[in-house]
C-alpha cells in the first residue's frame, strides 16, 4: 500500500489528481520498455552499420554503458543506449567482451562496424576477445576487422 501521507498530499495539491498504485506504474514501464524495444530492435535489422561506445560508469554496481549508434533511414544519426550490464570487479578484459558479445547477440546485431572505447587495458583484452569471438561468427566486416577498434579521442 501507498503511504496515506503521499495521499492526502497529492489530493491536497490536485484534487483531480487519481493516484495509481506503484505495482500499476511498474507494470506501465515494464510494457512501454517492451513495446520500445522492440521498434529499435527492428530499427536495427534495417541500418547497414552499427557502431558502439562503451564505458564502465563508475558506480557502487561497476555498470558498464553501452551505447549504439547508427544512421537510420531518413539519414539521421541516431544514438541509443542499448544495454547496461553489471560488470564483476576487478573487469578484465575477458568479462567486458564477454559482456559486450552478449549484447550484441541479443540485439542480433551482425553489421558491427566499429567499437569506441578510452584507452585502458582491460578494454584492449575487451576488443581482442572480440575479434575472437564476435568477428569469427559475422562476415564480411569492413577491412576485415583492421579498424574495428576506435579509440576515444578526448576523455573528461
Amino acid at each position: 500500500m501507498e503511504y496515506e501521507g503521499f495521499k492526502i498530499f497529492c489530493k491536497s495539491t490536485q484534487p483531480k489528481f487519481h493516484l495509481v498504485c506503484r505495482t500499476t506504474i511498474t507494470n506501465d514501464c515494464l510494457i512501454i520498455y517492451v513495446e520500445e524495444r522492440q521498434k529499435l530492435y527492428e530499427e536495427l535489422k534495417g541500418v547497414p552499420r552499427v557502431s558502439l561506445t562503451t564505458n564502465l560508469w563508475t558506480s557502487i554496481q561497476n555498470l558498464r554503458c553501452i551505447t549504439a549508434h547508427y544512421i537510420n533511414a531518413k539519414w539521421r544519426l541516431q544514438k541509443r543506449i542499448i544495454n547496461f550490464c553489471v560488470i564483476p570487479h576487478p573487469h578484465t578484459g575477458e568479462d567486458l567482451g564477454k559482456a559486450l558479445d552478449a549484447c550484441l547477440l541479443g540485439w542480433d546485431i551482425e553489421k558491427l562496424c566499429t567499437v569506441t572505447v578510452d584507452y585502458a587495458n582491460n578494454n584492449e583484452g575487451m576488443i581482442k576477445y572480440l575479434k575472437m569471438s564476435y568477428l569469427k561468427k559475422v562476415s564480411g566486416h569492413p577491412l576485415n576487422g583492421g579498424e574495428f577498434h576506435v579509440l576515444l579521442c578526448a576523455h573528461p
